[in-house]
């Protein structure tokens, strides 16, 4: 995966459900470099990171769609539906999410910098 495509996965219909995972998992692995001959597995955060962003995304959308915050005004804010308590949800998992995906970076980072690999190598 070049560092272009690493970001121009997320503007191609279809292909943003799985391709920037991908992307992720391969860097992942790729930093680890060679285990005892083989190459190291990827981590279960990764898969936990995709699948709360995309389920939070779907979840906060629809929300909206449904009309999460729609017509209220001034108190009624204190009486919020279903729609609102659903989108706080999928935002929550948005965060829940944007947190793992630092870990992971933190992660990449830290494995590239203990290994002797060069730039090639991982890309």
């Amino acid at each position: 995966h070049t560092p272009g495509w690493a970001i121009g996965w997320y503007f191609i219909p279809i292909a943003n459900l799985f391709k920037p995972y991908e992307v992720i998992r391969d860097t992942f692995i790729a930093s680890r470099g060679q285990v005892d001959g083989r190459y190291a597995k990827g981590d279960g955060a990764i898969v936990a990171w995709w699948m709360l962003h995309l389920i939070g995304v779907i979840v906060s959308s629809g929300a909206e769609r449904f009309g999460a915050f729609g017509g209220l005004e001034g108190d009624d804010y204190y009486f919020l539906g279903t729609s609102e308590w659903v989108w706080f949800a999928g935002i929550a998992m948005r965060l829940v999410s944007t947190a793992l995906f630092l870990k992971i970076l933190r992660t990449i980072y830290r494995d590239q910098i203990n290994h002797s690999q060069k730039e090639a190598e991982v890309f």
